[in-house]
């Protein structure tokens, strides 16, 4: 177990939280199995609890470890509620495996009228890598003025870190349907060298791909500050002969990018497909 500052304002004594004589402290949420069949993979799970604005907290924000019946292994909280942790796994860096995660605020779970569309990232957010003393030896932030994104963060077999990141960019979105003076959520990728910081590998949505061929109508920047969500990139991933596989929620496409010249070699799914899909799968 580990110990951080609590979430001191929260009332800890519901049954579905964790207390622990040892490490007063400490308030994960408990968690209960609901299914456990033979056959599955033998390991531990990893979880990162945290609620929407206003919603019932259970124990603490945070990182959790369990075992396969829900009992706590490791747990780490945030200083705050209004701080969070995702994308939370075991990746292997130089060699060893490590701890990996995402840590900080996302839009909407610290105010009931947040400044960005909800689920983005706030501004200082950052990425850390954990080791197996369980220290944080390495943050991340995105560069370009873009804000390390929730959604990935991988260690790659040579040892550099590729991830998406998240920028309000101003616009004239009258011409889409939306406000005049308005924002697009553009989306980065970015691979940078771990032990140096140094900036690999740079690619942007807004640079490659049609803002107007998003699903999600630009009217909807009304409701969120005047920026537009168009893309929402959900994941990135490595694929053969220099290129990334790209998934965009709104846009409900993935795209095979050539990293040496930036541009889409073919899209399933979205209004430009190259190829017929299952609608249900994309969107997914």
């Amino acid at each position: 177990m580990d110990s951080f500052n609590s979430q001191s304002s929260t009332d800890y004594s519901n049954p579905q939280v964790w207390n622990f004589v040892s490490a007063s402290n400490l308030h994960p949420m408990k968690v209960t199995i609901n299914v456990n069949k033979p056959g599955t993979a033998p390991g531990l799970l990893f979880v990162a609890p945290y609620t929407v604005y206003e919603a019932a907290m259970i124990g603490q924000t945070g990182a959790l470890i369990m075992d396969q019946l829900g009992n706590p292994v490791w747990f780490r909280p945030l200083a705050s509620r209004y701080i969070q942790n995702t994308d939370f796994r075991v990746q292997m860096y130089c060699g060893n495996p490590v701890l990996t995660m995402w840590q900080g605020t996302i839009s909407g779970t610290q105010t009931a009228t947040p400044n960005l569309p909800a689920g983005d990232p706030e501004p200082g957010a950052y990425f850390q890598i954990i080791n197996q003393h369980y220290k944080v030896i390495k943050r991340l932030f995105a560069k370009k003025g873009f804000t390390a994104d929730v959604h990935e963060f991988t260690i790659t077999k040579r040892n550099t870190a590729l991830f998406t990141g998240v920028k309000q960019v101003p616009a004239d979105l009258s011409k889409y349907g939306g406000p005049l003076r308005g924002y697009f959520d553009d989306y980065s990728i970015q691979e940078v060298d771990i032990e140096t910081g140094e900036l690999l590998f740079f690619w942007s949505a807004l640079e490659h791909i049609n803002p107007a061929d998003s699903v999600v109508p630009a009217s909807s920047a009304t409701s969120s500050n005047n920026i537009w969500d168009c893309y929402h990139v959900n994941s990135v991933e490595e694929g053969p002969n220099n290129t990334l596989l790209v998934r965009m929620r709104n846009m409900w496409a993935i795209y095979n990018i050539d990293k040496g010249t930036g541009k889409v070699i073919w899209q399933l799914g979205g209004k430009q497909s190259d190829y017929f899909y299952n609608l249900s799968y994309i969107h997914s």
